[in-house]
């Protein structure tokens, strides 16, 4: 009789024990989906703020600007820029009160190399550009309606440091390429120069 008791009561356990796992709050070993490695960077989108310091015609100016795009693998990012030069003191003509405006994009491929909680990488912003000149330094309208249409190349090389899982900071450096400008005021000049940023990316996903 004993035994049938102890029987009887080892059935009961294990048959809670059995049920309680099938229960709908129950969560499965296996159900556990594994994170996500932080350092595998493909099939990853972002988007970006950036302020670039630019050098064009013997004065700094200070552009600021917008990025989105996504990794297509570890080592490789293509994405699209969009600029806005937001310092109105670029002189094209020394001591004349015609002050450069320019709004500029393209695509921007980015080739890097991922360490630890930095990577280096290097990069060309290919894109086209739109020129044009005001003669007040405190109001964003264009004296010269008509404007011009360049072409422009920014290779630069950088260091991106991590600063979360989903925030980075670029820190780069490099050389703005344009094709000749012929504006009513001025023939036959570019905007080359030497460029420095500073971009804060952040990951969609």
């Amino acid at each position: 009789m004993n035994k049938l008791i102890v029987i009887f009561i080892s059935f009961i356990i294990s048959y809670g024990s059995i049920y309680s796992q099938l229960l709908p709050g129950d969560v499965k070993s296996n159900s556990v989906k594994p994170k996500k490695n932080s350092d595998d960077l493909s099939d990853l989108y972002y988007i970006c703020i950036a302020a670039k310091g630019a050098k064009s015609l013997d004065n700094w100016g200070l552009d600021a600007g917008i990025q989105i795009g996504g990794f297509l693998s570890e080592h490789f990012s293509l994405g699209g820029a969009f600029y806005y030069l937001l310092t109105h003191n670029i002189q094209i003509l020394p001591d004349e009160p015609y002050f450069l405006q320019l709004t500029y994009g393209g695509l921007e491929p980015k080739f890097l190399f991922k360490f630890s909680h930095f990577s280096i990488n290097t990069k060309i912003l290919i894109g086209f550009g739109f020129s044009g000149y005001s003669q007040s330094t405190n109001f964003d309208v264009l004296s010269d309606l008509d404007g011009n249409w360049l072409f422009l190349t920014e290779p630069a090389l950088g260091i991106s440091i991590n600063l979360s899982d989903k925030l980075w900071i670029d820190l780069d450096a490099g050389y703005r390429i344009t094709s000749k400008i012929d504006s009513k005021l001025k023939k036959d000049f570019d905007l080359n120069g030497t460029i420095f940023s500073i971009t804060l990316r952040t990951n969609l996903n």
